[in-house]
């Protein structure tokens, strides 16, 4: 296995094409393509929990949430984030790989990702028209955040 620089850069074609043939899950900022962290095993559950209460809860309507390996196309062309949880509830929602419509984002934070998803990732996401739910939970301290309505 050959390794890879924590970053590279590429076209958002280019990083569309090839991030799914990676072992490793990397997001894409502005041509720039930066290697994910690895998650915990609480991280996980916690993002597991989430996910599985959020797919009871929406088992009537239209909606689907994912976790982890499923990215948000934030920015077309300019930024793809991997948020913990994504849900949608758009039909037309239908790309195998990414998210185009969430309605709602749970972050999982960890040292390694705070303030990144509090800030930098927060101010883009806001940008999205779709998106009615931030919210923020934390691991080290119990507790979530609703970090804002849209």
């Amino acid at each position: 296995m050959v390794a890879l620089p924590d970053y590279i850069l590429m076209s958002a074609e280019e990083y569309l094409v090839w991030e799914p043939t990676q072992e490793q899950r990397y997001e894409y900022w502005d041509g720039e393509v930066v290697a994910m962290s690895g998650g915990t095993r609480n991280h996980n559950r916690i993002s597991l929990n989430f996910s599985k209460l959020l797919d009871d809860a929406l088992a009537e309507r239209s909606c689907e949430v994912y976790i982890v390996d499923i990215k948000v196309e934030v920015e077309p062309g300019q930024k793809y984030f991997y948020p913990d949880v994504v849900v949608t509830c758009d039909e037309r929602d239908d790309d195998p790989q990414l998210v185009k419509s969430p309605c709602l984002i749970i972050e999982v934070l960890s040292p390694s990702t705070e303030a990144a998803d509090r800030g930098k990732k927060f101010a883009k996401y806001r940008q999205s028209p779709s998106l009615q739910e931030y919210v923020l939970v934390q691991v080290a301290q119990p507790g979530v955040e609703d970090a804002g309505s849209f």
